[in-house]
């Protein structure tokens, strides 16, 4: 039951690596699709170091930089076998001073170079970049009207008193509400801590601050 004003983007990409198979006693005749997926993933380990050394910062969050990590990785048959595939999936969460877009550029211009030197060894052989999803990010002033009308809200509510909006590292549908021109913010009950596990749960206490908070939005809007 906090006044929640911002948190990041985030973005989910699949890199995809198509080799050649070969016996591996004859290695170059095949294209190893697993060696040139650790090329990029290398890269994005590089561009995560950056953003984490050299910002833009936001020292609201938690981790107050964007951050990147290679998440899931499969390729390969057999021991004895160049891998002819193997497929990377790599996430982002981006502050507000970084464009989301900008950094999928990045790793689009990494994949577009390895797939032309995979293409020189072979024309069979290639990568590409997929992205899965991507949860727009939210950044809502906190002295917008949006803002100062929760903040009012939550004043007239028993049992709430924090009228400051916080930044948090999860993500919400409430950036597409942002994005479309209308102040945001999101306010509940629970805590994120007790959030995806098997025995998730939302305080009572938080339910019956929530109650009493609706309340006093309809008051607020019969006024």
């Amino acid at each position: 039951m906090r006044m929640i004003a911002a948190h990041k983007a985030m973005t989910v990409m699949t890199a995809s690596f198509t080799g050649v198979a070969a016996h591996s006693s004859l290695t170059p005749s095949g294209v190893n699709a697993i060696e040139y997926a650790s090329r990029f993933v290398v890269y994005a380990r590089n561009l995560a170091d950056s953003m984490r050394d050299s910002g833009p910062f936001d020292e609201a969050y938690d981790v107050p930089h964007t951050t990147m990590s290679v998440n899931e990785i499969s390729g390969g048959i057999a021991q004895n076998t160049v891998p002819d595939r193997c497929d990377v999936t790599v996430e982002f969460r981006a502050i507000a001073e970084n464009d989301p877009e900008e950094i999928v550029g990045h790793l689009r211009e990494c994949i577009d170079d390895l797939d032309t030197r995979m293409r020189e060894e072979n024309p069979d052989a290639g990568a590409t970049l997929t992205v899965l999803s991507a949860v727009v990010g939210l950044d809502t002033a906190p002295d917008s009207e949006g803002a100062r009308f929760v903040a009012d809200l939550v004043s007239r509510t028993e049992g709430l008193t924090d009228t400051e909006p916080v930044k948090v590292t999860y993500g919400t549908e409430a950036g597409l509400f942002s994005k479309a021109g209308i102040d945001t913010l999101v306010l509940g009950p629970g805590d994120i801590a007790q959030a995806h596990a098997a025995d998730e749960f939302v305080e009572l206490d938080q339910i019956r601050a929530c109650e009493r908070f609706f309340s006093a939005l309809a008051a607020r809007l019969s006024e």
